[in-house]
């Protein structure tokens, strides 16, 4: 993450979009994050289920929702 950024404009520009919306939902006491992918393909929030982080205007993002399915075993 320190090296992809000056490399790549697109990570550059959102990287910190994606970290700065999660910091706003952490202030509001969700638990979220902002990281990037592997070489800098992605750029991700993880946030609670039903929660959309905001991440200003999307003119040149692709924005993909998704979610994982957690199951808790009792033992």
């Amino acid at each position: 993450e320190e090296v992809v950024p000056g490399l790549h404009a697109g990570v550059a520009r959102w990287l910190p979009v994606v970290r700065q919306a999660a910091t706003r939902l952490v202030e509001k006491g969700t638990p979220a994050i902002g990281l990037m992918s592997g070489s800098g393909a992605t750029c991700f929030v993880l946030a609670p289920p039903g929660l959309t982080p905001e991440l200003g205007a999307a003119v040149d993002m692709r924005v993909v929702k998704t979610h994982t399915l957690t199951t808790v075993a009792s033992l």
